[in-house]
C-alpha cells in the first residue's frame, strides 16, 4: 500500500474512533484545491483527503494563497524573507482564554515548493538568519518529511507525532494524567493502535528518537532563497 493510500484509511479510522471515544479533535471533510503546476503535488494528495486538522496543539489546512491559481500568483512576497516565504501548511498554537483572540499561534510548518518537502524553522533561528546570519548561503531546518503525504502519514497521522508536538510547541505529549494521555490526539493515536497507551509506553532513548534509519527527522541546509540585508 503506497502512503496515500495508507493516508485515506488513517484518516477515515480516526474520523471514526474520534467520534466514537468523545475525542475533541477537528478531521475536516476534504477541500480539493484547482491544480497549480508550480506547486508540490503532494499539497493535493494530502487535501483531497483532508481538508484541515485540528489536534488540540497544532492545527493544519491549506493556506489562503495557494486556494486559487490567482492567490499563488498575486501573492505578496517578503523579499526579505530567507527561505524564499514559503506558504505554511500548519502550526502550532496555545489557548489563553475563551475567545478566538486568545490563541497564539507558536510556530509555522512551512511546505518548501521547489523540493516539496515539510520543514520547521524556531523564531530565534529565523531572526537570527534574518540579521545576524544574513551573509550566510544555507539556513538550516528540521527537516521532517520529503513531501506533504509523508508527513502527514507519519507525523499528523501516525506514531511520530510527539516528535512534532515537542519540536514545533515545545510540550511533553507523553503527559498523562488519571492514566490517559492529556493530550485529545495522543489518546485518538492510542485508540488507533499507533502508540502505545501511557502504562506500556516506553519512549525512545533521547529527546529525538534512537537512530532508526526509517526515521526521517533531520537537520538539513537549505540555500538561502530571500534578499535579507542586516539590520
Amino acid at each position: 500500500m503506497d502512503v496515500i493510500e495508507v493516508l485515506r484509511e488513517r484518516v477515515g479510522t480516526f474520523r471514526r474512533l474520534a467520534v466514537e471515544h468523545g475525542i475533541p479533535v477537528v478531521i475536516g471533510a476534504p477541500e480539493p484545491l484547482p491544480r497549480n503546476p508550480a506547486l508540490p503535488v503532494g499539497l493535493y494528495d494530502v487535501f483531497d483527503l483532508v481538508g484541515s486538522v485540528d489536534t488540540g496543539d497544532l492545527r493544519f489546512a491549506p493556506p489562503a494563497e495557494v486556494r486559487t491559481v490567482e492567490a499563488w500568483r498575486d501573492r505578496v512576497v517578503d523579499e526579505e524573507c530567507p527561505l524564499g516565504d514559503p506558504p505554511a501548511i500548519g502550526e502550532g498554537y496555545v489557548v489563553t482564554g475563551d475567545t478566538e483572540d486568545d490563541v497564539i499561534a507558536i510556530g509555522d510548518l512551512s511546505l518548501d515548493v521547489a523540493d516539496g518537502s515539510v520543514y520547521y524553522i524556531d523564531g530565534d533561528s529565523y531572526r537570527f538568519y534574518c540579521i545576524d546570519g544574513s551573509g550566510l548561503d544555507e539556513i538550516e531546518v528540521d527537516e521532517f518529511a520529503p513531501d506533504l503525504p509523508t508527513f502527514f502519514t507519519r507525523y499528523v497521522f501516525g506514531p511520530e507525532y510527539p516528535r512534532l508536538a515537542a519540536t514545533v510547541c515545545n510540550l511533553r505529549a507523553y503527559q498523562t494524567r488519571k492514566h490517559r494521555y492529556v493530550a485529545p490526539w495522543m489518546r485518538l493515536l492510542v485508540a488507533a493502535g499507533l502508540i502505545e497507551p501511557p502504562s506500556r509506553e516506553r519512549p525512545r532513548p533521547g529527546p529525538f528518537g534512537d537512530g532508526d534509519p526509517d526515521d526521517l527527522f533531520r537537520t538539513r541546509s537549505k540555500p538561502r532563497r530571500g534578499a535579507a540585508t542586516s539590520g
